[in-house]
Protein backbone atom coordinates (compact mmCIF):
# COMPACT_ATOMS: atom_id res chain seq x y z
CA UNK A 1 0.00 0.00 0.00
CA UNK A 2 2.87 2.50 0.89
CA UNK A 3 4.13 1.66 -2.94
CA UNK A 4 0.60 2.37 -3.75
CA UNK A 5 -0.02 6.11 -2.15
CA UNK A 6 3.75 6.97 -3.13
CA UNK A 7 2.73 6.50 -7.04
CA UNK A 8 0.89 9.79 -7.18
CA UNK A 9 3.51 12.07 -5.11
CA UNK A 10 6.21 10.44 -7.73
CA UNK A 11 4.02 11.79 -10.74
CA UNK A 12 3.77 15.17 -9.33
CA UNK A 13 7.31 15.44 -9.04
CA UNK A 14 7.79 14.00 -12.61
CA UNK A 15 5.06 16.61 -13.41
CA UNK A 16 6.82 19.67 -11.80
CA UNK A 17 10.43 18.52 -13.13
CA UNK A 18 8.89 18.64 -16.55
CA UNK A 19 6.89 22.18 -15.98
CA UNK A 20 10.63 23.17 -14.51
CA UNK A 21 12.58 22.13 -17.45
CA UNK A 22 10.29 23.61 -20.40
CA UNK A 23 10.40 27.39 -18.63
CA UNK A 24 13.98 26.67 -18.35
CA UNK A 25 14.37 26.29 -21.47
CA UNK A 26 11.86 28.95 -22.66
CA UNK A 27 13.88 31.35 -20.46
CA UNK A 28 16.75 30.11 -22.25
CA UNK A 29 15.11 30.67 -25.71
CA UNK A 30 13.94 33.68 -24.80
CA UNK A 31 17.87 35.35 -23.84
CA UNK A 32 18.82 34.10 -26.60
CA UNK A 33 16.42 35.75 -29.19
CA UNK A 34 17.38 38.93 -26.75
CA UNK A 35 20.76 38.70 -27.10
CA UNK A 36 20.55 38.11 -30.84
CA UNK A 37 18.21 39.98 -32.17
CA UNK A 38 17.26 40.83 -35.88
CA UNK A 39 19.84 42.79 -37.71
CA UNK A 40 17.47 43.98 -39.87
CA UNK A 41 15.22 45.09 -36.97
CA UNK A 42 17.78 46.48 -34.28
CA UNK A 43 21.01 46.60 -36.34
CA UNK A 44 22.63 48.68 -33.08
CA UNK A 45 22.08 46.24 -30.63
CA UNK A 46 23.66 44.00 -33.44
CA UNK A 47 27.30 45.58 -33.60
CA UNK A 48 25.69 47.13 -36.83
CA UNK A 49 25.72 51.04 -35.65
CA UNK A 50 25.06 53.39 -37.65
CA UNK A 51 23.03 51.66 -40.15
CA UNK A 52 19.29 51.41 -40.67
CA UNK A 53 19.25 47.39 -41.50
CA UNK A 54 21.50 44.55 -41.95
CA UNK A 55 22.08 40.94 -42.41
CA UNK A 56 25.31 40.20 -39.80
CA UNK A 57 24.43 40.32 -35.56
CA UNK A 58 27.73 40.72 -34.14
CA UNK A 59 27.81 42.15 -30.56
CA UNK A 60 30.74 40.99 -29.53
CA UNK A 61 32.76 41.93 -32.65
CA UNK A 62 33.91 38.16 -33.66
CA UNK A 63 35.26 39.43 -36.78
CA UNK A 64 36.32 43.31 -37.79
CA UNK A 65 33.99 46.12 -39.21
CA UNK A 66 35.42 45.88 -42.85
CA UNK A 67 34.72 41.87 -42.44
CA UNK A 68 31.18 42.74 -41.14
CA UNK A 69 30.48 45.21 -43.70
CA UNK A 70 32.09 42.66 -46.54
CA UNK A 71 29.54 39.84 -45.48
CA UNK A 72 26.90 42.00 -44.97
CA UNK A 73 27.51 43.46 -48.91
CA UNK A 74 27.13 39.59 -50.06
CA UNK A 75 24.24 38.78 -48.07
CA UNK A 76 22.33 41.36 -49.44
CA UNK A 77 23.13 40.30 -53.19
CA UNK A 78 22.64 36.56 -52.44
CA UNK A 79 19.42 37.56 -50.76
CA UNK A 80 18.55 40.20 -53.90
CA UNK A 81 18.95 37.32 -56.38
CA UNK A 82 17.45 33.73 -53.24
CA UNK A 83 15.98 33.29 -49.73
CA UNK A 84 16.59 35.98 -47.25
CA UNK A 85 19.79 35.39 -45.28
CA UNK A 86 21.50 36.06 -41.98
CA UNK A 87 24.22 35.77 -40.09
CA UNK A 88 25.09 35.58 -36.02
CA UNK A 89 28.67 35.29 -34.74
CA UNK A 90 29.43 34.16 -31.34
CA UNK A 91 32.00 33.87 -29.15
CA UNK A 92 30.83 31.04 -27.26
CA UNK A 93 27.86 28.91 -27.64
CA UNK A 94 28.93 25.09 -26.50
CA UNK A 95 28.93 24.29 -22.61
CA UNK A 96 31.98 22.11 -22.84
CA UNK A 97 35.27 23.46 -23.75
CA UNK A 98 36.74 21.94 -26.97
CA UNK A 99 39.67 20.89 -27.56
CA UNK A 100 43.17 22.44 -28.77
CA UNK A 101 42.83 22.37 -32.59
CA UNK A 102 39.96 20.62 -34.21
CA UNK A 103 37.71 21.37 -37.20
CA UNK A 104 34.82 23.55 -37.64
CA UNK A 105 31.78 21.06 -37.19
CA UNK A 106 28.08 21.59 -36.48
CA UNK A 107 26.81 20.07 -33.02
CA UNK A 108 23.30 19.64 -32.87
CA UNK A 109 23.25 22.37 -29.70
CA UNK A 110 24.81 24.96 -31.89
CA UNK A 111 22.40 23.42 -34.89
CA UNK A 112 19.56 24.38 -32.24
CA UNK A 113 20.54 27.57 -30.88
CA UNK A 114 20.51 28.18 -34.53
CA UNK A 115 17.02 27.54 -35.47
CA UNK A 116 15.44 28.92 -32.31
CA UNK A 117 17.45 32.58 -33.08
CA UNK A 118 16.48 32.21 -36.90
CA UNK A 119 12.83 31.66 -35.54
CA UNK A 120 13.07 35.44 -34.30
CA UNK A 121 14.39 36.95 -37.28
CA UNK A 122 12.83 37.80 -40.41
CA UNK A 123 15.12 35.71 -42.78
CA UNK A 124 14.46 32.93 -44.05
CA UNK A 125 18.26 30.77 -44.12
CA UNK A 126 20.58 31.12 -40.88
CA UNK A 127 24.53 30.74 -40.70
CA UNK A 128 26.14 30.53 -37.51
CA UNK A 129 29.30 30.82 -36.45
CA UNK A 130 30.95 30.42 -33.11
CA UNK A 131 34.44 30.94 -33.29
CA UNK A 132 35.97 29.94 -30.02
CA UNK A 133 34.02 26.65 -30.46
CA UNK A 134 34.56 25.76 -33.86
CA UNK A 135 31.05 25.66 -34.68
CA UNK A 136 29.90 26.44 -38.54
CA UNK A 137 25.88 25.70 -38.99
CA UNK A 138 23.55 26.57 -41.67
CA UNK A 139 19.90 26.66 -40.67
CA UNK A 140 16.36 27.36 -42.80
CA UNK A 141 12.93 27.87 -42.11
CA UNK A 142 11.62 26.81 -45.51
CA UNK A 143 12.79 24.17 -47.90
CA UNK A 144 15.35 25.95 -50.15
CA UNK A 145 18.00 23.62 -49.81
CA UNK A 146 18.30 19.75 -49.05
CA UNK A 147 19.53 18.62 -46.13
CA UNK A 148 22.28 17.19 -48.30
CA UNK A 149 23.17 20.76 -49.83
CA UNK A 150 23.82 22.01 -46.23
CA UNK A 151 25.95 19.15 -45.70
CA UNK A 152 28.19 19.71 -48.13
CA UNK A 153 28.46 23.63 -47.68
CA UNK A 154 29.28 22.73 -44.27
CA UNK A 155 31.68 20.19 -44.83
CA UNK A 156 33.40 22.47 -47.55
CA UNK A 157 34.00 25.37 -44.96
CA UNK A 158 35.10 22.88 -42.54
CA UNK A 159 38.00 21.97 -45.21
CA UNK A 160 38.42 26.11 -45.85
CA UNK A 161 39.17 26.78 -42.58
CA UNK A 162 40.88 23.67 -41.77
CA UNK A 163 42.57 23.07 -37.82
CA UNK A 164 42.22 26.41 -36.36
CA UNK A 165 43.23 27.56 -33.04
CA UNK A 166 41.82 30.48 -31.59
CA UNK A 167 43.66 33.51 -32.86
CA UNK A 168 43.85 32.40 -36.56
CA UNK A 169 40.28 33.20 -37.76
CA UNK A 170 41.60 35.16 -40.55
CA UNK A 171 39.71 33.02 -43.22
CA UNK A 172 36.07 33.38 -41.19
CA UNK A 173 34.50 36.64 -43.38
CA UNK A 174 35.64 34.71 -46.53
CA UNK A 175 34.06 31.33 -45.79
CA UNK A 176 30.78 33.30 -44.66
CA UNK A 177 30.88 34.68 -48.00
CA UNK A 178 31.76 31.47 -49.66
CA UNK A 179 28.58 29.64 -47.59
CA UNK A 180 26.49 32.56 -48.95
CA UNK A 181 27.09 32.50 -52.61
CA UNK A 182 27.10 28.83 -52.51
CA UNK A 183 23.12 28.89 -50.50
CA UNK A 184 21.94 31.07 -53.10
CA UNK A 185 23.12 28.64 -55.84
CA UNK A 186 21.38 25.51 -54.37
CA UNK A 187 18.27 27.50 -53.84
CA UNK A 188 18.33 28.36 -57.46
CA UNK A 189 18.87 24.22 -58.05
CA UNK A 190 16.37 23.15 -55.40
CA UNK A 191 13.71 25.47 -57.15
CA UNK A 192 14.59 24.78 -60.97
CA UNK A 193 12.23 21.51 -61.45
CA UNK A 194 9.34 23.01 -59.83
CA UNK A 195 8.55 25.51 -62.98
CA UNK A 196 7.10 28.94 -62.97
CA UNK A 197 5.62 30.76 -60.65
CA UNK A 198 2.56 31.05 -60.15
CA UNK A 199 2.07 35.35 -59.74
CA UNK A 200 -1.54 35.44 -58.91
CA UNK A 201 -0.93 33.90 -55.72
CA UNK A 202 1.95 35.97 -54.53
CA UNK A 203 1.31 39.47 -52.70
CA UNK A 204 1.65 42.41 -55.08
CA UNK A 205 4.61 44.79 -53.73
CA UNK A 206 2.48 48.03 -52.70
CA UNK A 207 3.38 51.52 -54.15
CA UNK A 208 5.29 52.52 -51.55
CA UNK A 209 7.32 49.18 -51.39
CA UNK A 210 7.48 49.89 -55.30
CA UNK A 211 9.63 52.97 -54.65
CA UNK A 212 11.71 51.97 -52.14
CA UNK A 213 12.75 49.53 -54.58
CA UNK A 214 13.78 51.91 -57.32
CA UNK A 215 15.44 54.20 -54.84
CA UNK A 216 17.17 51.52 -53.26
CA UNK A 217 19.04 50.40 -56.73
CA UNK A 218 18.94 54.70 -57.61
CA UNK A 219 21.18 55.10 -54.80
CA UNK A 220 24.48 53.07 -55.52
CA UNK A 221 23.98 53.41 -59.52
CA UNK A 222 24.08 57.29 -59.06
CA UNK A 223 27.70 56.75 -57.40
CA UNK A 224 29.06 54.43 -59.89
CA UNK A 225 27.79 56.77 -62.71
CA UNK A 226 30.14 59.48 -60.97
CA UNK A 227 32.83 57.60 -60.58
CA UNK A 228 32.55 56.14 -63.71
CA UNK A 229 32.15 58.90 -66.09
CA UNK A 230 33.83 61.37 -63.66
CA UNK A 231 36.96 58.99 -63.34
CA UNK A 232 37.30 58.49 -66.94
CA UNK A 233 37.55 62.25 -68.09
CA UNK A 234 39.79 63.43 -65.54
CA UNK A 235 42.14 59.83 -66.75
CA UNK A 236 41.41 60.90 -70.42
CA UNK A 237 42.26 64.43 -70.00
CA UNK A 238 45.54 63.82 -68.17
CA UNK A 239 46.88 61.09 -70.36
CA UNK A 240 45.85 63.66 -73.68
CA UNK A 241 48.25 66.22 -72.12
CA UNK A 242 51.04 64.13 -70.87
CA UNK A 243 51.08 61.44 -73.00
CA UNK A 244 49.20 62.25 -76.36
CA UNK A 245 52.30 64.11 -77.95
CA UNK A 246 55.17 61.91 -76.32
CA UNK A 247 53.63 58.91 -77.99
CA UNK A 248 51.06 60.26 -80.97
CA UNK A 249 48.20 59.17 -79.14
CA UNK A 250 44.61 60.38 -80.58
CA UNK A 251 42.14 62.05 -78.54
CA UNK A 252 39.84 58.97 -78.87
CA UNK A 253 42.70 57.23 -77.68
CA UNK A 254 43.06 59.15 -74.80
CA UNK A 255 39.43 58.24 -73.90
CA UNK A 256 40.09 54.73 -74.16
CA UNK A 257 42.62 54.56 -71.89
CA UNK A 258 40.88 57.25 -69.34
CA UNK A 259 37.72 54.62 -69.44
CA UNK A 260 40.28 51.93 -69.23
CA UNK A 261 41.63 53.14 -65.61
CA UNK A 262 38.21 54.38 -64.68
CA UNK A 263 36.86 51.13 -65.19
CA UNK A 264 39.58 49.37 -62.83
CA UNK A 265 39.29 52.15 -60.52
CA UNK A 266 35.52 51.10 -60.39
CA UNK A 267 35.97 47.67 -59.22
CA UNK A 268 38.20 49.06 -56.21
CA UNK A 269 35.73 51.36 -55.64
CA UNK A 270 32.50 49.45 -55.88
CA UNK A 271 32.10 48.03 -52.51
CA UNK A 272 32.84 51.72 -50.99
CA UNK A 273 30.11 52.81 -52.98
CA UNK A 274 27.73 50.06 -52.14
CA UNK A 275 28.44 50.64 -48.33
CA UNK A 276 27.84 54.25 -48.57
CA UNK A 277 24.30 53.60 -50.48
CA UNK A 278 23.53 51.31 -47.41
CA UNK A 279 24.48 53.63 -44.98
CA UNK A 280 22.07 56.36 -46.61
CA UNK A 281 19.42 53.89 -46.55
CA UNK A 282 18.88 52.57 -50.01
CA UNK A 283 17.25 48.98 -48.78
CA UNK A 284 15.34 47.14 -50.66
CA UNK A 285 11.75 45.98 -49.05
CA UNK A 286 11.22 42.80 -46.54
CA UNK A 287 10.33 41.19 -49.62
CA UNK A 288 9.86 37.05 -49.71
CA UNK A 289 11.96 35.30 -52.27
CA UNK A 290 8.72 34.74 -54.52
CA UNK A 291 7.90 38.71 -54.26
CA UNK A 292 11.62 39.50 -55.62
CA UNK A 293 10.96 36.97 -58.80
CA UNK A 294 7.77 39.36 -59.72
CA UNK A 295 8.33 40.88 -62.90
CA UNK A 296 7.00 44.11 -61.27
CA UNK A 297 9.79 44.17 -58.89
CA UNK A 298 12.13 43.23 -61.76
CA UNK A 299 11.21 46.62 -63.45
CA UNK A 300 11.41 48.67 -60.70
CA UNK A 301 14.92 47.40 -60.21
CA UNK A 302 16.18 48.53 -63.99
CA UNK A 303 13.70 51.21 -63.55
CA UNK A 304 16.19 52.02 -60.40
CA UNK A 305 19.18 51.13 -62.17
CA UNK A 306 18.57 53.09 -65.17
CA UNK A 307 17.47 56.50 -63.62
CA UNK A 308 20.99 56.35 -60.92
CA UNK A 309 23.37 55.81 -63.77
CA UNK A 310 21.83 58.26 -65.68
CA UNK A 311 22.14 61.29 -63.21
CA UNK A 312 25.24 59.61 -62.27
CA UNK A 313 26.93 60.13 -65.88
CA UNK A 314 25.51 63.48 -65.65
CA UNK A 315 27.40 64.68 -62.54
CA UNK A 316 30.69 62.85 -63.54
CA UNK A 317 30.95 65.41 -66.59
CA UNK A 318 31.26 68.07 -64.14
CA UNK A 319 35.23 67.89 -64.80
CA UNK A 320 34.34 69.56 -68.22
CA UNK A 321 33.96 72.55 -66.60
CA UNK A 322 37.23 72.96 -65.63
CA UNK A 323 39.22 71.20 -68.82
CA UNK A 324 40.99 73.92 -70.67
CA UNK A 325 40.96 72.70 -74.50
CA UNK A 326 44.28 73.42 -76.75
CA UNK A 327 42.75 76.00 -78.42
CA UNK A 328 41.56 78.03 -75.77
CA UNK A 329 45.31 78.28 -74.37
CA UNK A 330 46.58 78.86 -77.65
CA UNK A 331 44.61 81.76 -78.80
CA UNK A 332 44.61 85.26 -76.94
CA UNK A 333 41.06 85.74 -74.89
CA UNK A 334 40.70 89.58 -76.74
CA UNK A 335 42.38 88.10 -80.28
CA UNK A 336 39.73 87.29 -82.79
CA UNK A 337 39.93 83.84 -85.18
CA UNK A 338 42.26 83.50 -87.73
CA UNK A 339 40.39 84.99 -91.37
CA UNK A 340 40.53 82.18 -93.31
CA UNK A 341 42.06 82.82 -97.24
CA UNK A 342 40.05 84.03 -99.49
CA UNK A 343 38.60 81.81 -102.11
CA UNK A 344 39.19 82.72 -105.64
CA UNK A 345 36.27 82.26 -108.07
CA UNK A 346 36.04 80.55 -111.28
CA UNK A 347 36.37 83.09 -113.56
CA UNK A 348 39.74 83.70 -112.17
CA UNK A 349 40.52 80.45 -113.64
CA UNK A 350 39.41 80.70 -116.90
CA UNK A 351 40.48 84.10 -117.60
Amino acid sequence: MRSVSALPVLLVAILLLVVSTEAKVKQTKSQLQAAYPDPRVHPSSCGRKGLQKSHVCDPHGVISRAAQDRVDMIARSTSNFGALAGVVLFEHILLDAPQAKVRFSCKESARKAAQEILQGWKAEQLVLVSKGDYQFCIVQKGKQMSSGDIREIESSVSDLLGAQDHTTVDLLDQAISYSLVEMQQKSKEEDSPKGKLDSALVPKPTAREKWQMVIAHTIPFIGFGITDNGLMIIFGEAIEQFLGQAIGLSTMGAAATGNLLSDIAGIFLGGQVQAISYWLGASEPDFSKEQRQLPVTRYCKMFGESLGITIGCIIGMAPLLFVEHAEDMDLPKDSAPPELPAVKSMESFTT
